[in-house]
């Protein structure tokens, strides 16, 4: 086969087949394991195998034969893209590592490892995450021996030494944790709700033989993330309104601020076309009928460089430094 075309094919088969990581099963129980495949893998054998390594695992069953080899079958489904392995009568022995297989051309093959854990007394998950805020349900499995014995819930890292939560001959509700006991299936199960960073830690799934001494296995919980409530929401939306709020303030007064500067500057500049007069002088407008006084405010557009000047114009002309007090104007001269 083609170098670049294997590599093709195994590169594609370290995704093309999942199965779950990690199964925990009592001692004498049976397990199900679903491998799903990819489309591509539908016509191909499928197989299950005992090994550290796929590409030497030892083969248990397959497809393309007898379907039950001792107490562990399989079953293809491609319709589902699904093949399911089912052991049974578990000891302590089987423990250990297992893959999900698929052939592929030329011998070679692609699978998927799930490590197996078979035990004895109480066992469960080893590691449990969840969101800060969520809610988890832990199961703890035991065996048939301890189905008359108080189950109960603690945290801390060593079993004689951790702090009791919640227990089956107690009520079954404390602040956010409950229990509940199923002597059928052999398992008791350990909720928890509205979970915080403070909750994370080591906690036992126990069993109190007698007064003295108890059974049990441990489990991780690891509370991360965030789950915002509804108080946090609103909270942040009227932080961020405020902040909001406070920079269109800040920005309107900087631009208030900015125009009475620009505004300064061009009454102190003596280049600016603006003019400031004296209070106490006004102006005449003078054409050919006569003297038109008016308010320099109003009517005064530009600065005339002399006083008391007569410009010859078919035009009004305006002169801005007449004092009123002592206006004299011929019009005859005008004339």
């Amino acid at each position: 086969m083609d170098p670049l075309m294997l590599l093709f094919l195994l590169i594609a088969g370290l995704t093309a087949v999942s199965t779950m990581s990690t199964v925990f099963v009592q001692s004498g129980g049976s397990v199900t394991i679903p491998c799903f495949y990819s489309n591509m893998y539908q016509h191909q054998e499928k197989y299950w195998c005992n090994g550290s390594d796929w590409s030497s695992c030892t083969p248990i069953v397959r497809t393309n034969s007898p379907k039950k080899s001792a107490e562990v079958s399989i079953r293809d489904d491609p319709g589902q893209r699904l093949f399911t392995v089912i052991m049974n009568n578990l000891k302590i022995v089987d423990s250990g590592y297992y893959w999900c297989g698929v052939e592929i051309i030329g011998g070679s093959a692609v699978g998927t490892r799930v490590s197996l854990s078979v035990t004895e007394g109480v066992f469960t998950l080893n590691t449990v995450t969840v969101e800060r805020g969520g809610s988890v349900t832990i199961p703890c499995f035991y065996d048939n021996k301890y189905r008359q014995y108080v189950k109960y819930w603690c945290k801390g890292s060593d079993l004689s030494s951790c702090t009791p939560i919640i227990r089956t001959d107690s009520p079954k509700m404390k602040d956010e944790v409950s229990i509940t006991n199923d002597p059928a299936k052999q398992v008791f199960n350990v909720t928890m709700n509205n979970l915080t960073a403070v909750d994370s830690g080591y906690y036992w799934c126990g069993v109190e033989t007698n007064r003295s001494s108890a059974v049990g296995t441990r489990v991780y919980l690891s509370v991360t993330g965030w789950i915002i409530e509804k108080q946090s929401l609103f909270l942040y939306v009227g932080l961020g309104l405020s902040v909001l709020l406070l920079i269109i303030i800040i920005i309107i007064t900087w631009k208030v601020c900015d125009k009475h500067k620009k505004k300064r500057a061009m009454n102190q500049n003596p280049g600016s076309t603006e003019l400031t007069l004296n209070p106490e002088h006004e102006f005449a407008v003078i054409d050919r009928t006569g003297i038109i006084k008016g308010d320099p405010l109003e009517q005064v557009s530009s600065r005339c460089s002399s006083h008391h000047s007569v410009v010859s114009s078919s035009k009004s002309v305006v002169y801005s430094s007449f004092t009123l007090k002592h206006i004299e104007v011929s019009l005859d001269n005008l004339l």
